[in-house]
């Protein structure tokens, strides 16, 4: 019964049934053909491949903001090699790792900055907030030095470009005396001689008063032998004699006053005495 319900249903809708199955065979045709397709083309083209990196905590910006301490130029009076040094502080959030810095020279005044030669780098430390380190670097040569900082990667979002930063301009000048090689051996050379002069007239002087006084001595010692000599035996003699006389006379004169001053002593011891019988 069931069966001839269906022959007959089958039967009356036979056209549809075919239509259906022209359809389903018609898609599946299309998708085995898309599908071929895909494939070939798959295989003869060429792989291309895009790498996207990954950033790490570490490439991220830190928050930090590096400032130079100081305004104005500095101006060093030095001949000789001299450590010059700038202040920088963290004015933003902790740092996560150091960044670098760099030292540049020029001989032209106040050109450091644009046209300056890279003498030197470095290694800034992190910075906590607030915290502050020096640099330094040892100068060696007259003209104008200044330090470059980089700020931390990625400094106000900016990951294409390092920002910088620079600290003020030291000028370092050489203020001793300089005379020409020439003149400083000129002005030596008479210098020498004016010594050798002085004390080649010093020294004559010298020898002529010694030998002015020498000639005095002789002179005198001469005149007095002389004065001797001219003089006759007698009246030699008779000035001996009147020498002698003059002392003998000066030592009688003495014998007298000591007579005299014991004659006295003797009478007061007696006018003592009969004083003291007078009293008894």
């Amino acid at each position: 019964m069931r069966r001839s319900r269906l022959d007959r249903y089958k039967k009356k809708h036979r056209k549809l049934i075919m239509l259906v199955q022209i359809i389903v065979i018609f898609y599946a045709s299309i998708v085995s053909v898309s599908l071929l397709t895909n494939n070939t083309v798959a295989y003869y083209s060429s792989k291309s491949t895009v790498n996207t990196p990954i950033s790490t905590a570490s490439d991220w910006w830190d928050g930090s903001k590096l400032k130079f301490l100081g305004n104005g130029n500095e101006v060093i009076k030095s001949c000789s090699t001299i450590e010059i040094s700038a202040e920088i502080k963290n004015k933003g959030k902790n740092m996560s790792k150091g960044t670098e810095y760099e030292v540049y020279y020029s001989s032209q005044e106040g050109n450091a900055k644009k046209h300056g030669e890279h003498i030197g780098d470095g290694i800034i430390p992190p910075l906590e907030n607030g915290e502050s380190t020096e640099l330094s670097y040892e100068a060696n040569e007259e003209g104008w030095y200044v330090f470059k900082a980089y700020q931390s990667v990625g400094y106000n979002d900016n990951y294409d470009e390092r920002s910088v930063i620079w600290s003020k301009e030291f000028k370092i000048k050489c203020i001793e005396n300089k005379q020409p090689k020439e003149e400083k051996e000129t002005n030596e050379t008479e210098d020498n001689i004016e010594g050798k002069d002085k004390e080649v007239t010093e020294s004559e002087e010298q020898d002529d008063t010694n030998r002015d006084a020498n000639h005095e001595t002789d002179e005198e010692t001469d005149s007095s032998d002389q004065t001797e000599e001219s003089l006759p035996e007698d009246e030699r003699l008779e000035g001996d004699e009147e020498s002698k006389l003059e002392d003998g006379n000066e030592m009688e004169q003495g014998d007298q006053e000591e007579e005299i001053n014991s004659e006295d002593v003797e009478q007061n011891q007696v006018n003592s005495g009969i004083e003291e019988e007078g009293e008894e």
